[in-house]
């Protein structure tokens, strides 16, 4: 361990060029694959690719191919060079090395940090003589879901390369190897509380691997159908606001794909049910028992400002609908204690002290449903605001 650490110290020094390599340009990579290299070193460590690629463990590959044989034992501190410089923070300056050596009998090689503090050893192969993979622990360079990186050798002989060949890999500047999608969210307003039809949703999209947001998509269906409709899309812009209109008793689908500048892609889908109100004529039927139910238009209201209120012993509010999932929306106000049965089960009785949602199932079996809700003798009566099914 301590003659590792020792020549990659050693070795880190000479590694300048690598760090003013990154903060050229950026060429345009895919997030996983291989990069080719012409013929454009003389020396014997003359790169044809490198390729890379993450696992599920978080590890990074990064497989180097020459165009000769290449003896593993010629990287020593005082031969032959193989390292790469990393950006792992965003900045195109590196802050972090990777360089193999030959010591204790074998190749090896460690990350060191930009002042040679050794990170981690990492696992290196040859699938063949013209073959070194490396294989780098992920938490020591996957700090931001990604980073940039290029690879340096550095060989010497007696012929072409007595002041010494040089092969870096990209030619042309770093490789951005972004391996994480953007995080993706649809933020909107709880049914429950909103006091009309109309509500906004809020997208929010958040890169995670640092290449950049090319792009997003926002698209909407009805609940049950199939075909997704496009209701708003946008380029590099992480934040939007998407007025929408629904109609009572209507659930509704949200997807939102986002995708960055490597072609990493996230989606996540929302559900959003509309209420009916407690005024529309769809729950005119609703309102039944011994008692009696009076109407109300009130700022207190939760949905569209209207409610009503059963009065008097086995007022009853009966709702009944086809789907898995039903909620009732009260009014906060006074406690209470009501019976509530579903599909004829036998009536419960339930606490109900401000809630705006005093009640919801979601685990009914698909197909038709009863909501039966009751007052109970001795206790206040109960509001309704609206009803929620799917």
């Amino acid at each position: 361990m301590a003659s590792v650490r020792q020549h990659i110290r050693a070795l880190a020094i000479g590694l300048a060029l690598l760090v003013a390599l990154l903060a050229a340009a950026d060429p345009a990579k895919a997030a996983s694959g291989s990069i080719k290299d012409g013929r454009d070193a003389k020396g014997k460590l003359d790169v044809a690719s490198v390729s890379y690629s993450r696992a599920a463990d978080r590890s990074i590959t990064h497989t180097i191919r020459f165009y000769s044989p290449v003896a593993s034992k010629s990287f020593t501190a005082k031969g032959d060079t193989l390292g790469f410089a990393f950006d792992t923070d965003g900045n195109k300056s590196a802050d972090r090395l990777a360089i193999l050596v030959w010591t204790g009998g074998a190749l090896r090689g460690g990350v060191v940090d930009a002042k040679g503090q050794l990170l981690a050893l990492v696992r290196v192969r040859r699938p063949s003589s013209r073959t070194i993979s490396v294989t780098i622990p992920g938490p020591s360079i996957d700090q931001q879901g990604g980073y940039r990186w290029v690879m340096l050798t550095e060989s010497k002989d007696r012929k072409r390369c007595k002041k010494g060949c040089l092969d870096a890999v990209p030619n042309g500047g770093p490789a951005l190897f972004d391996f994480t999608a953007p995080s993706v969210d649809v933020r909107m307003p709880d049914p429950y509380v909103e006091p009309s039809t109309t509500f906004n949703l809020r997208v929010g999209i958040r890169d995670l691997g640092f290449s950049g947001l090319r792009s997003w998509r926002l698209e909407s269906r009805t609940l049950g159908q199939t075909r997704w409709t496009t209701i708003a899309q946008g380029g590099s812009n992480p934040q939007a606001d998407v007025p929408q209109t629904g109609i009572q008793g209507t659930s509704y689908e949200y997807r939102l794909t986002a995708v960055d500048r490597q072609g990493n892609q996230r989606s996540t889908t929302r559900l959003f049910s509309m209420p009916i109100d407690d005024a529309n004529p769809l729950l005119a039927g609703a309102y039944g028992g011994a008692g009696s139910w009076q109407a109300f238009s009130s700022a207190d209201a939760v949905f569209m400002g209207t409610s009503h209120l059963a009065v008097g012993a086995d007022t009853t509010f009966t709702y009944r609908f086809t789907g898995t999932y039903v909620a009732w929306l009260s009014v906060p106000t006074s406690a209470t204690t009501v019976l509530v049965s579903v599909d004829g089960s036998p009536p419960s009785g339930l606490r109900v002290d401000g809630q705006r949602k005093p009640y919801e199932r979601s685990d009914l079996v698909p197909g038709p449903h009863t909501l039966t809700i009751s007052t109970i003798a001795g206790y206040p009566g109960f509001w309704v605001d609206g009803v929620v099914s799917r």
